[in-house]
């Protein structure tokens, strides 16, 4: 299960399985992000194609995880695109 709220200028979710739990903040904006950890390279593919998929321009200026999560690029894939299509959904601010 998947929960995403808005927490002042930050969309955050949380994906919770039996399993592994992962935790995944994103913060828009016009500065490019400037992270070099593995993660970025993942939410910025995601961002990119639901951008595409539902006519949107978000930018990524911010990253934010929990370190203590299991590194798993597929949940943060598929979190990542579902907080672009939450935030089309509730038409919240985007890059001009």
């Amino acid at each position: 299960m998947m929960h995403i709220q808005q927490q002042c200028d930050w969309l955050k979710a949380a994906r919770i399985t039996s399993l592994n739990d992962h935790f995944l903040g994103l913060r828009f904006g016009t500065e490019p992000l400037n992270d070099p950890r593995p993660i970025a390279a993942v939410v910025l593919e995601a961002v990119s194609l639901a951008n595409a998929d539902f006519g949107t321009n978000y930018r990524v200026s911010e990253i934010q995880i929990d370190e203590r999560d299991n590194y798993s690029p597929r949940a943060y894939r598929m979190m990542a695109y579902q907080i672009v299509e939450y935030a089309s959904a509730h038409r919240l601010h985007q890059a001009a």
